[in-house]
């Protein structure tokens, strides 16, 4: 039996675009406003097509990203960040550690007063930090899985890049990117530029704070193309049968 899942969308009124998991615009901060049903079946229905792009970006995308930073120096994410639990990943690591579902929520978890994915987040610092280095690394939530980027909902769907100027790793992707779109994807440069004068304004940014900032998902796959390519020439015939 198939199922025709329709995405709650909210429009920016800033037409930054649609996005499903927050009530603020990642881009400018605004309220995003409830678009009619009609309107969320129909963006659901164009989303489809990008969303199978989802494998091929996350198989040009985690093999690469070692390349940009060492995770095993740094560890920052584990003591300061939020880790966002499913119940998949208790479900998961309590099977590892074999302890019951209740213990492991009252020792290692807390409740998450911002976080609109899961009601309950990791402690800070993790509990599974030792030496530095993950201690459930095998069986660790999906959040640590995916970190720093993630696929998130939208129209166009988007991933979002956590913690620049924090993480590393997320800080070098980002701007590699920065280098890679005024030649080869000019046509991004409004949404760079009014997502810089969001972060510009961005209390966190003066607080020390990490940043996180949402691309759209076709424009990250044509970033990462690029990086896997050896000349322009070679990325060119990359790009030219996309069909987005």
């Amino acid at each position: 039996m198939s199922r025709n899942i329709v995405l709650p969308y909210k429009e920016c009124p800033n037409r930054c675009g649609f996005f499903v998991f927050t009530n603020v615009c990642p881009i400018c901060h605004n309220q995003l406003k409830p678009i009619p049903i009609q309107k969320q079946k129909e963006l659901s229905s164009d989303t489809k097509e990008l969303f199978q792009f989802r494998k091929h970006i996350y198989a040009l995308l985690y093999p690469m990203l070692t390349e940009f930073a060492d995770c095993s120096i740094c560890g920052i994410c584990c003591l300061y960040d939020d880790v966002p639990l499913l119940s998949s990943d208790i479900k998961t690591i309590t099977k590892d550690l074999k302890i019951r579902e209740e213990e492991f929520i009252h020792k290692y978890s807390q409740k998450s007063d911002s976080n609109e994915v899961s009601k309950i987040i990791m402690t800070k610092p993790c509990s599974f930090l030792k030496n530095n280095q993950c201690s459930i690394y095998q069986s660790r939530p999906m959040t640590c899985k995916w970190y720093p980027i993630y696929f998130t909902p939208g129209f166009p769907p988007y991933l979002e890049i956590r913690g620049i100027e924090w993480c590393m790793l997320s800080t070098h992707f980002y701007h590699g990117f920065l280098e890679f779109y005024p030649k080869y994807d000019p046509g991004l440069e409004p949404r760079i530029r009014k997502m810089d004068e969001a972060l510009e304004n961005n209390p966190d940014k003066n607080k020390g704070l990490p940043i996180n900032v949402y691309l759209p998902i076709r424009n990250i796959y044509k970033y990462l193309l690029w990086l896997n390519s050896e000349s322009d020439e070679e990325y060119e015939k990359e790009i030219k049968d996309l069909p987005f």
